[in-house]
């Protein structure tokens, strides 16, 4: 997936980064069950969601460091936003933040 996301900016003739959000396992289930707590939360993320996702995660090791780079998400969506725009040069203005 990661090459075929490579290769749609390839043809598209725009830069590639794969910004990777990385938070604690038990930090992420704690969300989870906050978030399942709240009845207008629309995400459809489930702890068997995450469970299958960390069972299937594979270390990012075929991008260079100009083409990958790892967000800590277990701060505020502010935080994650900052560390993003620092490493995105043409984030697009129309997006939060």
């Amino acid at each position: 997936m990661r090459e075929a996301a490579r290769a749609l900016a390839d043809t598209h003739g725009v830069p590639f980064v794969l910004l990777e959000c990385r938070a604690p396992p038990a930090m992420c289930r704690e969300r989870l069950r906050q978030r399942e707590m709240e009845a207008s939360s629309v995400s459809d993320a489930t702890a068997g969601v995450l469970e299958a996702f960390l069972a299937g995660y594979e270390p990012v090791v075929e991008l260079s460091r100009d083409e990958h780079a790892a967000i800590d998400t277990a701060g505020t969506p502010e935080a994650a936003l900052v560390q993003a725009k620092r490493i995105v040069a043409t984030w697009p203005q129309r997006l939060v933040g």
